[in-house]
């Protein structure tokens, strides 16, 4: 993998530090880790945040490269609210606030050209709103995103070739591209649900991850 990012220990080799957080009450950053079970320290970071705020500063990739930073505060997205950890499903979650919230990746080293994605998460509403963009150019790859209502995979100036029928909430995306003029496939839980095919190609370039208004 180029880049990995959980709040749960996805390799035993890797040894650093799952995100870095800021807590409101006065600025001040820290590094938060995994516990005994490969499981997010929320007993450091509660901790750490106090009665007041956290926010996500960086997601550290456990692949030892790649790291996700976001460095304008009002762009973080958040991990603690009023001293209680952020959870879905009972498991720590990055909130994204659906307008201004993301996490940007320096992807100008990797070949997307031919690329996967798995991402897990869901949408708080049916407003525009994209989970992740990897972007080259005028290149844009949508996996997944959420366009006048319809859940969607999607690229470049076509933005929902084709659109998924499950629910918006809940789900594993999955999304893999194929080189220039190659074809593209999109899964939900591990069930097909559509194909295209790529008129350009994707070019290297940014890519961010988390949840954007359109």
């Amino acid at each position: 993998a180029a880049a990995a990012y959980s709040l749960r220990l996805l390799d035993s080799t890797y040894t650093g530090s799952a995100i870095r957080v800021r807590r409101s009450s006065d600025n001040t950053e820290q590094d938060i880790g995994f516990n005994v079970f490969g499981e997010l320290d929320t007993v450091s970071l509660t901790a750490f945040a106090g009665t007041g705020d956290a926010f996500v500063k960086t997601w550290y990739s456990q692949t030892g490269s790649n790291d996700a930073t976001q460095t304008t505060t009002a762009d973080q997205p958040q991990i603690v609210s009023s001293g209680a950890v952020i959870t879905e499903n009972g498991k720590p979650a990055v909130q994204y606030d659906g307008s201004n919230d993301y996490l940007p990746i320096d992807t100008t080293a990797l070949d997307i050209g031919n690329l996967s994605s798995f991402v897990t998460g869901s949408f708080a509403s049916t407003a525009n709103q994209i989970m992740l963009i990897i972007s080259g150019g005028s290149q844009r790859w949508y996996a997944p995103i959420i366009l006048s209502g319809q859940l969607s995979f999607g690229y470049g100036g076509n933005a929902a070739p084709f659109t998924i029928t499950p629910n918006f909430n809940q789900n594993a995306f999955t999304m893999i591209a194929g080189t220039t003029q190659g074809n593209m496939s999109g899964f939900v839980n591990g069930a097909l649900q559509g194909t295209a095919t790529l008129a350009t190609g994707i070019n290297s370039g940014n890519g961010s991850i988390g949840s954007s208004s359109l």
